[in-house]
């Protein structure tokens, strides 16, 4: 493919100021992708061809499990969204049309029940599980706060698999199977990854777990133990806690001046889920994990109790407090505070608190359990090593469903003895644009991109310098011959800015057929991993080509 010939070439002047991402200005500048909209990100040929090779990647590690390729609508029926009850979730920015006959439509933000679905009339017999297939689909989420280019965009391209198991046994032996195929794609890609313990959420199931990019800007926070190896997103994650010992003092009232010195401050917040109020109560030297907090109470969703809904209940919005609350609000409490002596509280009155209040004696709660987050240096429960925190962008996700899909959509099958019964799923995704965004944040240097040889766009640059014919004959006539794989640089721009292009753009090996090779019959080649460069005789240059091609392991 000849330069001049493709739209998005280098532009270092489209983002001078640059961003914390650096991948995605690399992409930008190089002519991978342009933005096309706040959220909306257009692909370019050099875009393309680098997500066809992800996408093939993907295909054959999936291929490897037993992985069959399907396609499902973009659109789906809000009906299908109905039969789950997901189509009334806060927690995914579902986007909704209505066609000409009134019906309401959702762009998917996921498939899992239009998958269920397809397949639901294909599993009759034990016989036809386990059951894998997967797709490469677009998916839409209306972000509110869209940002990173491809790292949260509102349209986005998805690979997300789906596999049907017997039982949940079955399920529990191949997601180590799916679990390993990620690894390789990533290692595949050169990306560097944290896997870690995540909570499913709006997927619904039982466990899962996320693949993260180590990135300082990252929105995922983990929690890492260097004892023992125990990872876990914060908001899941579990450590040991450490409260004070001292004897039980009498309660008495304060005002919330004379409170600022006292110790064991306790903050409460109220919550609406489903049709019921909650209070969390937990130590103010913690962080609330509305995530632990649902698990623990049984909603999927929770939502602040605005200030009307508060007073309803008879509580203060200013003093928020389980004192004199009213029956129909649950109290659920951190274990911290009811293993803490002598708590300061609000009081209910605004400007006064309560000092030494203890749990049991003072105040009760229908629910204890764990409902904060972990942070840095607080101690794994494992093996009491302090914790440690780092951030990362997480690129994929693997879930455990259990029977949450099939059950709901009665999608059923007969066993051996002739029972029937539901068979349990698992669902798998990766972000194509944030793996392009990873790949590239992690194979650059201060020259540009820096592509693993299955990724790049072309595995050849080939240019040529000097005016002569036949220097230009054998830069066309050797593009035709790696007709695929090169990209020729027939620009009338200078030797310099081609160059510095080519390093940009990270294509694995330059070729540069010059003057010296009317001479010598050498030409000039140049790796761009490591800087290294050789001139070889010309028709040493294919079977030179072809053996770093098979070490490798690159299709001709």
């Amino acid at each position: 493919m000849n330069y001049s010939d493709m739209p998005g070439k280098v532009n270092r002047k489209l983002n001078e100021k640059g961003t914390p991402y650096k991948g995605n200005d690399l992409l930008l500048e190089a002519g991978f992708i342009k933005p096309s909209g706040r959220g909306f990100i257009s692909y370019l040929p050099l875009g393309m061809r680098v997500l066809n090779n992800l996408k093939r990647i993907i295909s054959e590690e999936m291929e490897k499990l037993g992985g069959m390729e399907v396609s499902t609508p973009l659109i789906s029926s809000e009906s299908l969204w109905e039969v789950t009850g997901r189509n009334n979730t806060t927690s995914m920015e579902i986007a909704r049309m209505t066609d000409r006959q009134g019906k309401t439509l959702i762009l998917s933000p996921t498939h899992e029940e239009a998958v269920t679905n397809l397949i639901k009339d294909y599993i009759k017999s034990h016989k036809d599980l386990p059951l894998f297939v997967y797709q490469h689909q677009l998916k839409f989420r209306d972000e509110i706060r869209p940002r990173g280019y491809l790292i949260r965009s509102r349209e986005f391209l998805m690979h997300d698999g789906y596999s049907f198991h017997r039982n949940f046994t079955e399920l529990n032996n191949f997601f180590p199977k799916i679990f390993a195929a990620y690894e390789r794609i990533l290692k595949r890609c050169s990306i560097p990854y944290v896997t870690s313990e995540a909570d499913p959420g709006f997927m619904k199931g039982s466990r899962s777990y996320e693949f993260n990019l180590p990135h300082e800007r990252g929105k995922n926070i983990i929690i890492s133990c260097p004892g023992c190896g125990y990872t876990a997103n914060r908001s899941i994650a579990r450590f040991e806690k450490v409260n004070p010992s001292e004897a039980l003092e009498d309660m008495e009232e304060k005002t919330c001046e004379e409170g600022k010195g006292c110790k064991n401050k306790t903050r409460c917040k109220v919550f609406k889920g489903g049709k019921k109020f909650i209070m969390a109560l937990y130590r103010d030297d913690f962080s609330l994990s509305t995530d632990k907090l649902k698990k623990i109470i049984g909603e999927e969703e929770l939502a602040p109790a605005t200030e009307d809904e508060m007073r309803d209940l008879g509580i203060n919005p200013d003093s928020i407090s389980p004192f004199n609350l009213c029956s129909s609000c649950l109290i659920v409490v951190d274990d911290s505070v009811a293993d803490t002596p002598n708590l300061t509280l609000p009081s209910g009155a605004e400007g006064y608190c309560f000092a030494n209040v203890n749990f049991g004696r003072d105040f009760d709660a229908h629910k204890i359990g764990d409902i904060v987050k972990a942070g840095n240096s607080d101690v794994c429960r494992i093996c009491g090593t302090p914790l440690v925190g780092s951030r990362g962008i997480e690129l994929a996700h693997i879930f455990k469903l259990d029977d949450y899909y099939s059950r709901h959509f009665g999608l059923t099958f007969q066993d051996e003895d002739n029972r029937v019964k539901t068979p349990f799923m698992g669902s798998y995704g990766i972000g194509l644009g944030r793996l392009l965004y990873g790949a590239a944040e992690s194979n650059r240097d201060e020259k540009g991109l820096l592509w693993p040889a299955e990724l790049a766009p072309f595995r050849y640059f080939i240019m040529g310098i000097g005016k002569s014919p036949t220097v230009k004959e054998k830069v066309f006539g050797l593009g035709e011959k790696l007709a695929g794989q090169a990209l020729v640089d027939d620009r009338k721009e200078g030797i310099g800015v081609k160059l510095r292009d080519c390093d940009m753009l990270g294509i694995p090996w330059r070729i540069i057929i010059s003057n010296r090779y009317l001479e010598t019959g050498e030409v000039e080649l140049y790796k761009r991993e490591d800087g290294s460069l050789n001139y070889i005789p010309y028709q040493d240059l294919l079977p030179t080509l072809h053996e770093w091609e098979r070490q490798e392991g690159l299709r001709s």
